[in-house]
C-alpha cells in the first residue's frame, strides 16, 4: 500500500513513464505497473484489477488524444473490440484458477517471439512504409477474421496479467501493412473498452476490495499527465523506427522472465 507521500509521488511517476511508453509504443502500462505491485508483494489477483482500474481512465484520455491526432483507424477497431471484451470478461473469471507463473513464463515465450519477428521486418531491406494498403476502407473477410481471434487473445491476456498492448499492438503490426502510429492508436482506444469489461467482471465477482484505490488513483494521475505527449510522438514517429521500437520493447519486458525461469 502506498503510506506516504513520496510512495504515491513514485508511483505517479512510474504511471507517467509507463503511459509514455504505452502511448508511444501500444504497451508497456500495464507490464511496468504490473511488476511494480508484485514486487511491492501484491496478490496476482489484487495487481490485475488494480491495473486495469487505472487503464479505464488512462486509456480514455489516450484514447481521445490518438483520435485527435489521427491515429485511430474503425475497421481494425470493430474485430479488436468486441471479441477483446469478450476474451477480457473471460480472462476475469479465469484468474484464480489459473498458475500465474507458468501462464507468464509461457505468455513472454510467445512475446519474445513475436519481438524479434518485428526486428527482423523493421530491418530487412525489403522494409517499406505502408502506404495504400494502410487507407484501406474495408478488410479482407479473413483478415478481419484473424483480427477479432488476435483481439479475443489479447483481452483474454490482459484479464489475466495486465498486459494488453504487448500482444494487440504486435498482432495487429504483424497481420498487414499497417502504420504502426495506427495500430498503436487503435488498440490505445480498444483498451479502454477492453479495462472496463475486465473491471466490471471483478466487481461483480470478488466485490470492492479486490483493488488497492490508492495505488490506482496514482496510476491514472501519472498516466493522465503524459496521454496527450505520447499519442502526438507516435504520429511522429517514422514507421521503421517505431515498429523497431515496439519489437525492441517487447523483448526488453519480457527476456527477463524468460531467462530467469529457465536459469
Amino acid at each position: 500500500m502506498i503510506s506516504d507521500t513520496f510512495g504515491f509521488i513514485l508511483v505517479l511517476l512510474i504511471g507517467s513513464g509507463g503511459q509514455l511508453l504505452d502511448g508511444t509504443m501500444g504497451m508497456g502500462f500495464g507490464v511496468f505497473s504490473a511488476s511494480l505491485l508484485l514486487t511491492a508483494g501484491f496478490p496476482p489477483t489484487s495487481v490485475v484489477p488494480t491495473v486495469n482500474l487505472a487503464k479505464i481512465l488512462t486509456g480514455f484520455l489516450s484514447g481521445l488524444a490518438h483520435w485527435r491526432a489521427g491515429n485511430v483507424r474503425w475497421d481494425l477497431l470493430g474485430p479488436l473490440l468486441i471479441p477483446g471484451v469478450i476474451g477480457g470478461i473471460t480472462g476475469a473469471y479465469f484468474l484464480a484458477s489459473v498458475p500465474q507463473e507458468s501462464f507468464r513464463f509461457w505468455m513472454s515465450v510467445v512475446l519474445v517471439g513475436m519481438g524479434v519477428l518485428m526486428l527482423w521486418r523493421a530491418l530487412s531491406p525489403a522494409f517499406t512504409s505502408p502506404g495504400s494498403h494502410s487507407t484501406e476502407s474495408r478488410l479482407r473477410p479473413f483478415r478481419r477474421f484473424v483480427l477479432a481471434v488476435l483481439g479475443l487473445a489479447a483481452g483474454f491476456l490482459n484479464a489475466m496479467s495486465g498486459a494488453y498492448g504487448p500482444f494487440a499492438t504486435s498482432a495487429v503490426m504483424l497481420t498487414g501493412r499497417k502504420k504502426p502510429s495506427q495500430a498503436v492508436g487503435t488498440v490505445n482506444f480498444a483498451e479502454f473498452f477492453v479495462a472496463i469489461a475486465v473491471v466490471s467482471t471483478f466487481l461483480g465477482g470478488a466485490g470492492l476490495h479486490t483493488f488497492s484505490w490508492k495505488l490506482a488513483l496514482a496510476l491514472t494521475l501519472g498516466g493522465a499527465l503524459t496521454a496527450p505527449l505520447a499519442a502526438r510522438a507516435c504520429r511522429r514517429l517514422p514507421p521503421r523506427m517505431l515498429q523497431f521500437g515496439v519489437g525492441l520493447a517487447l523483448i526488453s519486458l519480457n527476456l527477463q522472465v524468460v531467462i530467469s525461469r529457465i536459469i
